[in-house]
Parts: C-alpha cells; structure tokens; sequence
C-alpha cells in the first residue's frame, strides 16, 4: 500500500479563523430540516437572520466550525497518496460541543490526523479538529471538538489496526426494545440543499460519478443525515431545548437516498445517554448508528 502511517499520525491540517455569517449557518439549518418540521414555529429562532433582533446559531451548525477540508491535506502530507475527491466516503461524525455561539463568534480552528487504520479494501482515516473562541486557544475557550472519519477506497493492506484508545466506537446496541421511533422524511433535493453549506463532494449531485464509486445514483451526505438526526432528537426528546445537547456520533454503516424517509430509534442507556439506530422506511436498510449525550 502507499500509506503510510508514520507519516500520517499526527499530521497537522489547515488551520482557520472566520467569523459565524447568520446566513450561512441558516442554510446549513435549512439543508438538514423539511417543511413538516417547520409548521410549529417552534424552531423559527433560528431562521431569523436579522442580527439585531436574534443572533442564535443551531448548535449543530459547530459539526463544521472549523472549515477545514480534509482533502487538503490528503493532497500534502507525505503518508497519503493523490486520491479523487469522489473515492472519499464520510465514515464517521463525533462532535463534542463546550459552548454556545452567535453570529458574529470569531473561532480559531486546527487540527491534525487523530487516526489511522487498514481496512483491507480500503483506509480509514480520522481526523481531530479543535475551535475556540480566541486565538490563544486556550482550553477555556473550546467551543467544540470533532472528530471526522473518512474511508478511502482502494487504499488499505498497510496492515495498521489503529492506535485502540483513538478508535471511535459506538455503544453496545441494547437487546431490549428501543425507547422512541421517530420518522422524518428527507426531501428529493436535500442534497442539493445541504450541499450549499460546504460539502462539494460531486458523490451527492453527478449521477455518472455516482455510478462510477457504485451507488445508482447520487446518495445524501452523511453530515446531513447526521444533521437532520441530532435536530429530531433536539425536538422530540431534549423539547426543542438545543442548549441541553452535549455530544452526539454516527458511524455511517450504508447510505441513505434523497427522498427516503428517515426512521429514528433511540434507546435510553443510563441517564443524559442514548443509543441511535437509524435505517430507511422504503429499503429497512441500517445506515447510522452511535449514541448522544445531554445535559439533564
């Protein structure tokens, strides 16, 4: 294989400064919900753009606070070689929120390869990327941390199992009957939506490279499945109460279409932690699992 993982541990990423656009963060928040969800108004706090009247950020919106794009650094450090951006698959989404933002936060990003690990068919690679809200970058001004997963496919037999305490795990799947079910539809330009946020990934919108990596045609983004997963448990469990959120992780298992409606199951562990399951109505297909913390 041409990876190499002395190479790759620990490899430093992009850094970023940028300061939180409203607008952007509203379509981000737009790309991950549907007119259904929108009827209550309980969630117009977050559609108002006008700064003076209401700066909130949907907390969700901090799973890309750091605006760093992997793909750079693939295309730089020396233990990766030159791949096309549609052979990458997102893997795996962990967020870990310490703070609230507004409009108008300035956040410090960096990150660095948190991971690596041979699946013989392919490489899994993972990222660690820390925001703040100073440039000193101190610990008391984290706003999140994330962890992002991708799979490269054709790129594994460097025979590396990972470094086990960095290895992202979801919780043993409870044996008993799942706590809620909750089933929210996604719509047929959804990915089209989600992709004005940042995600330019040909893979969700070209049908022909769609067909090339093997899907028949162009598949959601994992972040948006993640995304439209973390605000139905905001709404449905934590009452629409997005402060309350903690943590939450997937682990993208298979894909999910544009169109298809999401079903939601969500195990209580012990209290401020529950197991997620989510799989498609139309196919009963698996395609995310992991597990949320919240503050009680």
């Amino acid at each position: 294989s041409d990876v190499y993982k002395r190479q790759c541990l620990d490899y430093p990423t992009d850094t970023s400064e940028y300061t939180v656009e409203a607008d952007h963060a509203l379509l981000f928040f737009l790309g991950l919900t549907t007119e259904k969800a929108l009827q209550d108004g309980k969630w117009n706090k977050f559609l108002d753009t006008n700064l003076e009247a209401n700066n909130k950020i949907f907390p969700l919106y901090l799973g890309m606070a750091h605006r760093i794009v992997p793909y750079t650094t693939f295309q730089s450090c020396p233990g990766i070689p030159k791949i096309w951006l549609w052979k990458i698959l997102h893997a795996e989404q962990k967020t870990e929120i310490y703070k609230q933002v507004t409009a108008g936060t300035k956040l410090y990003s960096e990150g660095k390869v948190y991971n690596l690990c041979d699946k013989k068919k392919g490489a899994l690679l993972t990222f660690e990327f820390r925001s703040y809200d100073s440039e000193k970058k101190t610990e008391d001004s984290l706003v999140v941390v994330n962890y992002t997963s991708v799979y490269i496919k054709g790129k594994g037999g460097f025979n590396f199992k990972g470094v086990p305490e960095k290895t992202l795990n979801p919780p043993a799947k409870p044996s008993t009957q799942f706590d809620y079910e909750f089933m929210e539809p996604t719509q047929k330009n959804q990915a089209l939506l989600y992709r004005m946020t940042w995600d330019k990934n040909p893979l969700h919108v070209d049908w022909k490279i769609a067909r090339l990596v093997g899907f028949k045609k162009p598949i959601l983004h994992g972040m948006c499945t993640w995304g439209m997963t973390g605000r139905v448990i905001i709404e449905k469990i934590l009452n629409y109460d997005e402060t309350r959120l903690k943590s939450i992780y997937l682990r993208f298992v298979s894909h999910t279409f544009p169109g298809e409606t999401l079903v939601i199951r969500v195990w209580k562990l012990e209290e401020g932690h529950l197991y997620v399951e989510v799989s498609t109505l139309e196919r009963g297909l698996v395609t995310c699992i992991g597990d949320v913390t919240y503050k009680c």
